[in-house]
């Protein structure tokens, strides 16, 4: 007689959940199966206070956390704090891939002008097309908010600099100056590894494009 007949023992669907659970956190960037699966015993074993909290700030970020309406960053807000501080330069605006890009160049303490997150960059491989990501908002972040320069602060690799002048070739008609970090971005660099020194000269001593 098949097994599937029969219906899955307790000690089965735990096995199940646990293997589902180290399936999904392995899909994480930067971990893996071993990686999720140590993770996923360590929480096991931890106090139950613990583990509260942990499911208490996931679901308040799951609940909270949104997109900045302006500059598609992450906040908790309708306007990041970036965007609505008027201290930051209005003059300049920096292009960025991803949220991540934003914290280290605010650590790097070389920029002081507002952010553009684009979500993504072009790419055929997986699929990603210009209507995928925050782009057409750029020209009239531009004009609504008399931007004189526009920093392209995107990774070094095939698909940034593929990103990188289908944006530029959309901005030739506006009266912005384009530019990107100098020296000190290596070529197949993503700025989330490179050190506050690193940045800091790049983006000193940009040049137009």
């Amino acid at each position: 007689m098949s097994k599937t007949l029969f219906p899955p023992s307790l000690h089965e669907r735990n096995q199940s959940s646990l293997t589902n659970l180290i399936t999904s956190l392995a899909k994480i960037p930067g971990l893996g199966t071993r990686s999720a699966k140590r993770m996923v015993y360590h929480l096991l074993g931890a106090k139950d206070q613990s583990l509260n909290q942990l499911i208490d700030k996931l679901t308040y970020l799951r609940d909270h956390a949104r997109p900045c309406q302006r500059c598609f960053n992450i906040c908790f807000a309708e306007i990041c704090d970036i965007c609505a501080n008027p201290n930051r330069d209005q003059n300049l605006l920096c292009v960025v891939e991803k949220p991540q890009n934003v914290e280290a160049i605010e650590k790097s303490a070389a920029y002081h002008g507002r952010y553009h997150v684009i979500g993504g960059l072009l790419s055929v491989f997986d699929g990603i097309t210009p209507e995928d990501l925050n782009i057409e908002a750029i020209r009239r972040r531009i004009t609504e908010e008399n931007i004189k320069e526009v920093i392209f602060a995107l990774p070094a690799t095939q698909d940034g600099r593929t990103t990188l002048h289908m944006i530029t070739d959309m901005l030739l008609d506006m009266p912005v100056q384009i530019s990107i970090p100098a020296q000190g971005m290596p070529l197949g660099s993503d700025i989330d590894y490179l050190d506050q020194g690193t940045l800091m000269t790049a983006f000193k001593g940009r040049k137009p494009l």
